[in-house]
């Protein structure tokens, strides 16, 4: 092959295209790369430092509420107005299916968040009293059991 023949040929020219394409898509991601991870690093930063600064102890009145203190609530008046709120948003003001659901999460075996829904359950069952509801809680541990069951973790 002759060099006019050479440079005439378009052989191989689409490759050279995708080369060229592949480079610059590469060059706008490490671009992109360089101006968000300073922002990102900045950011885990400040999570780490409020995390580490943070008394999980104080975070829970565990004193407050009687003979069973709250587990997560600060007040028995969030406790209610949560369980209203929810009551009526999420269960239509069914009480009894607001209870089983929250009786399943408090019961549930390795559930981190059992504590909280033990004042759940508690609310609930405080609401449907006042509300003069009578619960189905046949075959149901009671609510000192479960109080018993999460107050450890």
């Amino acid at each position: 092959m002759d060099f006019k023949t050479f440079v005439a040929s378009e052989n191989g020219a689409v490759t050279v295209d995708w080369v060229v394409l592949t480079a610059a898509i590469v060059g706008l991601g490490l671009a992109a790369m360089a101006v968000v991870s300073g922002g990102t690093e900045d950011l885990s930063g400040d999570i780490d430092t409020q995390l580490v600064s943070m008394d999980i102890g104080s975070m829970y009145d565990w004193t407050d509420g009687g003979v069973f203190g709250l587990l997560h609530f600060e007040t028995e008046e969030e406790a209610a107005a949560e369980v209203a709120a929810v009551l009526a948003n999420n269960y239509g003001g069914d009480h009894q299916a607001y209870y089983d659901a929250a009786y399943e999460l408090a019961i549930t075996d390795g559930n981190p968040y059992a504590g909280y829904e033990t004042d759940v359950l508690a609310a609930v069952m405080a609401q449907a009293e006042a509300d003069g509801v009578t619960l189905d809680t046949e075959g149901d541990m009671t609510f000192e059991e479960i109080y018993a069951l999460n107050a450890e973790s």
